[in-house]
C-alpha cells in the first residue's frame, strides 16, 4: 500500500469518526454538562470548607488593626489616624474578598463550561428538531399533492386502490345453469403495505380488536367520533393520541403530526375533522368490513401535518 492510499484511508476514517461524533454530539454535550455541574458542586463544597480559615484570619487581622490604631502617635492627628485606619480596613476587606473568591474560581469556571455544554446540546437538538419537522412537512405536502393529482386524473376509487396497495382480481364462479360468471374483486394483498406513512392496520395488535362479526367497525367508528370530540375540546390532537385510543403502537411520526381545530373566526389549515379513512368509498373490501364480513381494516388518517407548524 503506497503513501497516498494510506493518507486517503486515514482521512476517510477520521472524517467518518467526526461524522459519528457530530451525530452523538447532543448526548455528549449533555452528559459532559451534567458531569460538569456535579463536579462544580463538589468543588464549591470543598471551597466552602476553606472559608472558615480565611474568615478566622480576617478577624485576627482586624483585631490587630484595632490595636495598632488605638495607640496615639505624636506624628499624626486623631483625624489622620482614623483615615489611615479606614484605609487599612478597606485593604483588608479587599484582600479577604480575594482570598474567599480564589477557592471558588475552579468551581465557577467548571460551572460556566458545563452551562455552555448544556446550552450547546439544547441548540443542536432544537436545530435538528426543526429540520425533522420541516422534512415531515415536506413529505406530507408532496404526498398530498400526489394523491390530489391521482384523484383528479383517475378518481377517488383509484386513489384509494393505489394508496392501500390493492389490486383487482378476476374471480370466476360457476352458475347453476352451467354458465360462468366473471367478476372483478378489489383485494388488498397485504394491508400493511401501501397507504400513507401514517396508515396502520386495525388487527389483533389492538386491545380493542374482537372476532365478533360487525363489532370492529362499530369500535372504529366510536373511536373516530371520540377523536373528533377530543379535537374540538382541546383544539389540537397528535396522531399518537389517536393510536393510543385504538390501542395501537405509537410511531415517531405520530409524535409531531396531527390535527388542529379552527373555529369560525380562524383560517382553517385542514379538514377541521378527523377521519380514519375506512368509512369513505364504496370498495368491496370496505363494505365487507362495515358489514362484519371482514375483521381487519386499514386506517389511513387525514392528518393536517406537523402540528407545531400549524399553530
Amino acid at each position: 500500500m503506497n503513501l497516498e492510499a494510506v493518507k486517503t484511508l486515514a482521512t476517510s476514517k477520521f472524517a467518518r469518526q467526526v461524522l459519528v461524533t457530530q451525530k452523538h454530539s447532543p448526548k455528549i454535550l449533555f452528559v459532559a454538562g451534567v458531569v460538569g455541574v456535579v463536579g462544580a458542586t463538589v468543588l464549591a463544597c470543598r471551597a466552602t470548607l476553606k472559608i472558615s480559615d480565611v474568615l478566622d484570619g480576617h478577624e485576627k487581622q482586624k483585631s490587630d488593626l484595632d490595636i495598632l490604631y488605638s495607640e496615639t502617635s505624636p506624628r499624626e492627628s486623631s483625624e489622620q489616624r482614623d483615615q489611615n485606619k479606614a484605609k487599612a480596613f478597606r485593604k483588608l476587606q479587599v484582600r479577604t474578598a480575594l482570598e474567599i473568591a480564589k477557592p471558588y474560581l475552579p468551581a465557577v469556571g467548571l460551572g460556566l463550561v458545563s452551562i455552555a455544554a448544556l446550552t450547546g446540546s439544547y441548540i443542536v437538538l432544537t436545530k435538528r428538531n426543526a429540520s425533522v419537522m420541516a422534512a415531515y412537512a415536506a413529505v406530507q405536502k408532496g404526498y398530498d399533492q400526489y394523491r390530489e393529482r391521482v384523484r383528479k386524473e383517475l378518481g377517488d376509487d383509484k386513489d384509494r386502490q393505489f394508496a392501500h396497495g390493492a389490486e383487482l382480481q378476476r374471480v370466476e364462479e360457476k352458475l347453476s345453469n352451467g354458465k360462468t360468471a366473471i367478476t372483478d374483486t378489489k383485494v388488498v394483498k397485504d394491508p400493511q403495505i401501501g397507504g400513507s406513512p401514517y396508515a396502520v392496520v386495525f388487527d389483533e395488535r389492538s386491545k380493542h380488536f374482537t372476532r365478533e362479526p360487525g363489532m370492529n367497525s362499530s369500535i372504529v367508528m366510536m373511536k373516530q367520533n371520540y377523536a373528533n370530540d377530543k379535537l374540538r375540546a382541546k383544539g389540537h390532537l397528535f396522531l399518537n393520541e389517536v393510536y393510543d385510543m385504538l390501542g395501537l403502537p405509537r410511531t415517531k411520526a405520530g409524535a409531531v403530526v396531527g390535527w388542529v381545530y379552527r373555529n369560525d373566526n380562524e383560517a382553517k389549515t385542514g379538514d377541521n375533522y378527523i377521519t380514519f379513512g375506512v368509512f369513505e368509498g364504496d370498495s368491496e373490501w370496505v363494505e365487507k368490513f362495515i358489514d362484519g364480513d371482514e375483521k381487519y381494516a386499514v386506517l389511513d388518517f387525514n392528518v393536517d401535518g406537523v402540528i407545531l407548524d400549524l399553530i
